[in-house]
């Protein structure tokens, strides 16, 4: 990748699923973003999505393309110490998940207490959701 990309040094952490968070993860990439997917032990299960060829889904790797992927168990206390830390370091936090049974209790998403100041992303910090409709 070219040194004179347009995201060079940003930091994204990405916890989503299906086409529209792994497409902006992707696209965030491709742009010299540096991104970190979270994905359950068993693996993201578009990892077992069709078409394959040589054991490799091709539509995993079309929306996966340029990312490091990190297992973590987030049923697990130190599953979620792991995310919450990833989302201190990122400058970016992807999320397409609704709240409720795929966010562990306790991990919402938004970045941890930061000297007092509310919970929520900090004002340097972008939080994108998309959606599918």
């Amino acid at each position: 990748m070219a040194a004179s990309t347009a995201l060079r040094g940003v930091r994204v952490l990405e916890c989503t699923h299906f086409i529209s968070g792994p497409r902006c993860g992707q696209l965030l990439a491709d742009h010299g973003a540096e991104v970190i997917k979270i994905e359950p032990p068993s693996g993201d299960p578009a990892r077992k999505s069709p078409p394959i060829r040589s054991g490799w889904s091709l539509y995993f790797a079309a929306h996966n393309r340029r990312k490091e992927s990190v297992s973590v168990d987030l049923k697990q206390d130190g599953g979620r110490l792991i995310l919450r830390r990833l989302i201190e370091w990122a400058d970016v936090l992807i999320t397409n998940y609704t709240p409720g049974p795929r966010l562990p209790r306790g991990v919402t998403g938004q970045p941890p207490h930061r000297r007092g100041q509310d919970l929520g992303v900090r004002p340097e910090r972008r939080r994108p959701q998309p959606a599918g409709f």
